[in-house]
């Protein structure tokens, strides 16, 4: 986690121009809960980041007090700018907290914990409202570069929520495909928005460009799978 966020943090000066997949799930998750229910008592966001779905839950959701959380303490001074509500802000590992609110909503923040079910568990709320990316979730970097995230796949997030007494209201699956001339071009876009998090390890110059011969030959794209969760815990 410590490699996660330092790339982060890094990444957070050009992550609102080019995380615009992020952007797009976190508008369809916020769409998608208004049609279920707009007004909560309180709210708590996992993985605040630079603001992005903050600022859409200030401008759709209701509510009387809300909670923002990120495991890069920088966090902070972006949603000072973004937002105009008072909120409090809790820096840490998301995965590790242990909070009540009616609402948890995060977007594109879980993929990156080490235990979802027992993330889940800390979470004392009425209402969960989620995105995450999935399987198959960058396999072309997966197979060039043989790094990964354990993803989980759409069934297993539903299974999850299963187990831990919740009703699913909706879940959707969805993918993203972007294409790139290069594979320099694909791996700064990934630097740009944090998710070089996946591997410390130094590629010589030389490898890559052998890799990216493969890149240009074979897949001249990246792959994102992702799922949108809206559940309510059983009584």
């Amino acid at each position: 986690m410590n490699l996660v966020k330092q790339r982060f943090k890094k990444g957070f000066k050009t992550y609102d121009k080019y995380a615009f997949i992020q952007e797009k799930i976190a508008k369809l998750l916020i769409k998608y809960l208004k049609t279920i229910k707009k007004n909560f008592d309180s709210i708590v966001e996992i993985g605040s980041g630079t603001g992005i779905l903050s600022k859409l839950i200030e401008k759709n959701l209701k509510f009387n007090t809300i909670i923002f959380n990120d495991l890069v303490e920088e966090s902070f001074f972006y949603l000072q700018k973004k937002v105009k509500m008072p909120f409090t802000f809790l820096a840490g590992n998301g995965e590790n907290l242990k909070v009540k609110s009616e609402l948890l909503i995060s977007a594109s923040t879980f993929q990156w914990f080490k235990n979802l079910k027992k993330a889940l568990k800390n979470y004392n709320c009425k209402y969960l409202a989620f995105s995450l990316f999935l399987k198959p979730t960058l396999p072309e970097i997966s197979k060039l570069f043989d790094v990964s995230l354990n993803y989980y796949s759409f069934e297993e997030v539903k299974e999850i929520l299963r187990s831990l007494n919740y009703k699913i209201i909706y879940a959707f699956y969805g993918q993203e495909i972007l294409s790139f001339s290069n594979l320099f071009e694909a791996l700064r876009y990934l630097k740009y928005t944090g998710v070089n998090s996946l591997s410390k390890n130094i590629i010589s110059l030389n490898i890559l460009k052998e890799k990216d011969k493969i890149f240009r030959l074979k897949y001249g794209k990246l792959t994102f799978s992702y799922g949108i969760f809206i559940a309510k815990r059983k009584r």
